[in-house]
């Protein structure tokens, strides 16, 4: 079973990160494969408006040592940018 998170990078720190508590999850079946999703709101004004903010989506199978994570950078007045690693 996969382990979910997402979490927000703390400001002027590379690696310090605070897991946001109001993410929704959804899974759905189809064709046998399992397809799930993460979703935060968090408002504009809630975000510095002078930098960017970092969120980490976190997917890992701790079983199989397996771990991707997407990244999204939130620029004021931008859209969100994913980009996908592994780890």
């Amino acid at each position: 079973m996969p382990h979910l998170k997402m979490y927000r990078l703390l400001p002027d720190s590379e690696d310090d990160k605070a897991e946001l508590v109001n993410v929704q999850l959804t899974t759905e079946r189809r064709d046998g494969l399992y397809r799930a999703a993460m979703t935060s709101e968090v408002l504009d004004a809630g975000l510095p408006q002078d930098e960017e903010t970092v969120f980490l989506c976190s997917y890992t199978f701790k079983e199989i040592k397996y771990h991707r994570f997407q990244r999204l950078v939130y620029v004021p007045g931008e859209l969100l940018l994913p980009t996908t690693a592994a780890l």
